[in-house]
């Protein structure tokens, strides 16, 4: 397959050049990536990359959108379907992933820092780390939906869930994980943009699911105005 390698440290450092396609580990399955964004931590990864744990060469990008073409027996995942990824490969075992907080995870891979990643024509991720999609989805904008918007996903509801009548100030709101904050699809605001206040048509999950792969497919399917 043609991949974006990262070779060396520094904008010199990366080509679009053959590399092997991955085989699906057991628990894994495969995508065709159709879209991938450029995100902050690719350029950190580019330039420095220091305190992750990873090895060169390595495929680059931490989001991937695009088309299930193998799919883990059982998984209920089936090759042509429409699938954003989750980039964080997690154990599903340690005290934060049993907590819900799967981003914590004491042993998790993110693809494109600690494994290879998005952009790439395939990539191979855990089944659990796929979220399927309408079949009329927009991939281009999946392709640009999991980091930022999780990140904001998980300001307003993580931790400490957003109710009605709570005030929140967003700091920076130009950045991109700050838009989709005072953008989300099922909550309303009133005011300035700092503070906004939500108002009682938020109906947003009150923590992340056990399972990470059903609260963050409902998230996407929200975001990308799905029925």
């Amino acid at each position: 397959m043609k991949a974006a390698v990262l070779e060396q440290r520094g904008a010199n450092g990366v080509s679009w050049r053959d590399f092997p396609d991955p085989v699906p580990a057991p628990g894994e399955s495969l995508l065709r990536v159709a879209a991938s964004s450029l995100n902050r931590v690719d350029l950190y990864m580019r330039d420095n990359g220091a305190g992750i744990t990873h090895a060169l060469p390595q495929v680059m990008g931490v989001e991937a959108a695009g088309e299930i073409v193998e799919a883990e027996p059982g998984s209920g995942l089936r090759p042509g379907m429409k699938a954003v990824l989750f980039s964080e490969a997690f154990c599903g075992q340690c005290r934060y992933c049993l907590a819900g907080d799967q981003p914590l995870c004491e042993d998790v891979k993110i693809m494109g820092e600690h494994r290879h990643g998005g952009f790439a024509e395939y990539i191979a991720m855990p089944s659990r780390c796929f979220m399927p999609l309408p079949d009329d989805a927009d991939l281009v904008a999946a392709g640009a939906l999991m980091t930022g918007h999780l990140t904001a996903w998980r300001m307003l509801f993580g931790k400490k869930t957003l109710q009605p009548g709570e005030s929140v100030l967003i700091v920076g709101i130009g950045g991109g994980s700050r838009s989709p904050a005072c953008n989300w699809p099922n909550w309303s605001a009133r005011g300035s943009s700092s503070p906004r206040r939500a108002t009682p048509r938020s109906n947003a999950p009150s923590q992340w699911a056990p399972a990470a792969a059903s609260t963050i497919k409902g998230t996407a399917c929200r975001t990308l105005s799905c029925k």
